[in-house]
């Protein structure tokens, strides 16, 4: 699940005089830039449109201003208490004298939205403390702060099921892995892709979401399906090969690794036995979405 919010504040001088949190909708157009892999999150733009934003809009309704590259990030989580997340904060300072006038939508996005408010990831109308819609003012001689919050949460809940191999029954469970790894892991990204980017396989069984299952390991190959419109889903085919996987106790667990820096594991049970003869191919899938 991603949900994404902006923070405004204006000012003169070193004075902050009014701030403004938006909650915003991620658009069709963003959730499918994640799938394909070319999502970007480093620019503002800001209009003076006043149509409710909804998923299928891909700009700015008046386009009037947009940023330079954002700056300033901070990394946030909770991973004591489900449900667990992660943020990320962008931030941009438009200085004083680069805009002036009544402002009433925002939008982010890539190089398109700063130029023009087109291929916007999300969009929102300002409001004010109570909901409605309103307009944030800024003279010649103030300027404006823009941050967002990009949050990701996690699978409160493992995911369970079964499949056939080889005339025997298996039985899976997903959730996610390495919390513990931020920094390289579950930090939400400027430039979220859906593409799974590494497998490994484990001859122990999974564990916590805060880690990976026992060792021993391997790394396997990965190779990504071409991603399906609307879908707000990837799929990505494991492949090991015969020289790989065959553990003593068979493979019990796989951590996959996504472009959207997401780690998730699956536990097999029984353990999937291979031989050195054998070829190995499984089928993982995880989807996105607006909160």
């Amino acid at each position: 699940m991603l949900i994404y919010n902006s923070l405004l504040k204006g000012g003169r001088g070193n004075s902050a005089s009014s701030s403004v949190e938006v909650p915003n909708i991620i658009t069709n157009y963003g959730l499918n830039a994640i799938g394909r892999g070319n999502a970007d999150l480093r620019y503002f733009c800001l209009g003076r449109g006043n149509t409710p934003s909804r998923p299928e809009m891909t700009s700015l309704e008046r386009y009037a201003a947009g940023s330079h590259e954002t700056s300033s990030e901070t990394i946030s989580s909770n991973i004591s208490i489900k449900p667990y997340w992660v943020r990320r904060e962008f931030y941009y300072r438009f200085p004083e004298g680069s805009l002036q006038g009544d402002f009433s939508e925002i939008g982010i996005g890539g190089r398109d939205a700063a130029q023009n408010g087109s291929n916007v990831f999300s969009r929102a109308l300002i409001r004010d403390l109570n909901g409605d819609p309103t307009t944030i003012t800024v003279l010649p001689d103030e300027w404006l702060d823009v941050h967002y919050f990009l949050t990701y949460y996690l699978p409160s809940e493992d995911v369970v099921g079964s499949f056939v191999l080889n005339g025997n029954t298996h039985f899976y469970t997903v959730r996610p892995a390495e919390l513990d790894n931020q920094g390289t892991r579950w930090t939400p990204s400027n430039r979220p892709n859906s593409a799974v980017n590494r497998a490994f396989i484990y001859e122990g069984y999974i564990r916590t979401e805060r880690e990976t299952p026992l060792p021993p390991s391997e790394e396997v190959n990965v190779s990504n399906d071409k991603y399906v419109q609307d879908s707000f889903s990837r799929t990505a085919s494991v492949r090991v090969s015969p020289g790989k996987g065959n553990f003593a106790n068979g493979i019990a667990g796989l951590v996959f690794r996504t472009g959207m820096n997401s780690s998730y594991q699956i536990g097999f049970e029984p353990p999937i036995q291979k031989e050195d003869t054998q070829s190995l191919e499984l089928i993982v899938k995880h989807s996105w979405g607006r909160g």
